[in-house]
């Protein structure tokens, strides 16, 4: 009897305990929450030591060194990816309502030279420079075999007009009158003397220019000569000057290089 009261009261004392251990549990169960959330703020501030680049590419600029300290927003590394790349070129007011997006162009890099690359015009900026007054393209450009780096400087070509079945001649071979807009010249030789005419000219590659009159096909034109040269005076390809007779009076033949009118 005796043991049966004891164990009585002793359920009787634990039950009167109760709430103080439900409250214990309760400020256990607070703590443990409060553990896991600073590990998960670990984690995170963890993470943050991990730098991962939005895209894949190659690190084209490194701005801190192993150790040094990191402030919010600051940049650490630079990424590129080059898997494509832009090629920018200024364009004169003149040839930029020629060009369009998706337009074929060649691209010859100085690093790179002998290996052209194609692209097409990506872009035609729709403001001109302030300064230069020239539009800006980019031409976009395949880049996989990651030949092309970027800051490389190229040498863009479009084809912006074409001309069929026309004559030309050098570019060195015509002469513009400075004073008359328009007005050009070449210097043939015909029977070994300069004979200068008016020529009317087209379009013009930077190497050829379009003859619309003034020439036939294999008519000689001087594109070169060690002095000026006159109507009627002798000339001769290559060498020095020579003397040569006339009623006139004894001139001094020219030296010139000549080329040649051609379709």
């Amino acid at each position: 009897m005796v043991q049966a009261r004891a164990t009585l009261e002793s359920a009787r004392a634990n039950t009167a305990q109760t709430p103080a251990y439900a409250q214990n549990l309760l400020a256990l169960r607070a703590a443990v929450a409060a553990a896991e959330a600073e590990v998960r703020a670990a984690q995170v501030r963890l993470a943050a030591t991990s730098l991962r680049a939005p895209m894949d590419g190659i690190v084209t600029q490194r701005l801190l060194d192993n150790g040094a300290l990191v402030s919010a927003n600051q940049t650490v590394l630079s990424v590129q990816a080059v898997q494509q790349v832009w090629a920018a070129v200024s364009v004169p007011e003149e040839v930029s309502r020629r060009i369009y997006p998706g337009q074929p162009a060649t691209v010859v890099f100085d690093a790179l030279p002998g290996e052209p690359f194609a692209g097409k015009i990506d872009q035609v900026l729709p403001a001109a420079d302030a300064q230069s007054r020239q539009f800006t393209a980019r031409v976009r450009l395949d880049n996989r075999r990651n030949r092309i780096r970027p800051g490389m400087f190229a040498r863009v070509t479009f084809v912006t007009e074409k001309a069929n079945d026309v004559l030309v001649a050098p570019l060195e071979a015509v002469k513009t009158d400075e004073e008359r807009s328009g007005a050009a010249t070449v210097t043939l030789v015909a029977d070994n003397k300069a004979e200068t005419r008016p020529v009317q000219t087209g379009l013009n590659n930077g190497k050829v220019v379009a003859l619309k009159s003034g020439v036939n096909e294999g008519d000689q034109v001087i594109i070169l000569s060690s002095r000026p040269v006159r109507d009627g005076q002798p000339v001769r390809a290559g060498g020095g000057g020579r003397e040569g007779g006339s009623r006139g009076g004894d001139r001094r033949a020219a030296a010139a290089q000549e080329g040649s009118a051609r379709r």
